[in-house]
């Protein structure tokens, strides 16, 4: 009996909290309490959402994905859920979204670039590095990208589908490369045949690749090439290089 008494007054000690305690509890729960109703303030209400960067996707078309209103309690959202809700929108590649104290939110996007246009049926495409679809125009509306042409399309792509071709993406390729290696601007790369790539430069050179293979190797070539000519003044009167062989390449 005496041993369970004993154990009995124990538990009652566990029990008992210090007053020293209790008053750390109770003033934790109140700064918790008093944040929480502070967070709550009209104060702290987003009164707007602010979105840059966008070209090619509408601006009520990124607020509307994002799940962000005017309104909101600033502190509650979501940020990230946020960002990821914008990049389902296939012409989006990022989407930083952030606070602005203490009633603002901005969006900053960073839209898919057009690098070529490829002729179609109703007019042109715009696509990317990677071949999606960017929008269809009746007429050429940018003259600083390359066209390409002979580019086999199964279907017309809608915008943010990615275009279906057997022959588009060694195009995408050399364009993807040409500025790396040799500071040529095209305004055409024919595809018609896969295997003999013609290239076209603004002050009419005629650039035979060939087939689509050590693309790198050839437009380092090429930047060799022109480099040399214009240290010899000779680069205005070229008309043709042919770098689709090994060895010496072909210029007139």
């Amino acid at each position: 009996m005496k041993s369970r008494r004993i154990v009995k007054k124990r538990q009652n000690r566990r029990l008992v909290l210090s007053p020293r305690l209790l008053r750390v509890i109770v003033l934790i729960l109140l700064i918790l309490l008093g944040l929480y109703f502070f967070s709550q303030l009209n104060f702290f209400k987003i009164k707007e959402v602010k979105v840059t960067g966008n070209s090619l996707v509408n601006t009520q078309e990124i607020k509307r994905r994002s799940g962000l209103n005017r309104g909101d309690n600033f502190w509650m959202l979501d940020l990230s859920d946020a960002s990821s809700k914008i990049k389902l929108n296939p012409l989006v590649l990022e989407a930083d979204v952030s606070r602005v104290f203490p009633d603002k939110i901005t969006i900053n996007v960073k839209e898919r670039r057009a690098v070529a246009v490829v002729p179609y049926s109703r007019g042109f495409i715009e696509v990317d590095a990677v071949g999606v679809c960017l929008k269809k125009s009746g007429s050429l509306t940018d003259l600083g990208l390359p066209v390409i042409t002979g580019a086999l399309m199964d279907g017309t792509p809608k915008s943010g589908e990615k275009v279906v071709s057997s022959n588009l993406f060694p195009a995408l390729k050399v364009i993807g490369n040409i500025d790396n290696y040799a500071h040529f601007h095209l305004v055409e790369v024919n595809v018609s045949d896969p295997s003999d790539i013609l290239l076209y430069t603004d002050d009419g050179v005629k650039i035979r690749l060939g087939e689509p293979l050590r693309v790198e190797k050839k437009l380092e070539k090429l930047s060799q090439i022109k480099k040399s000519l214009e240290e010899q003044g000779a680069w205005e009167e070229l008309s043709y290089i042919d770098v689709s062989f090994e060895g010496n390449p072909v210029v007139k």
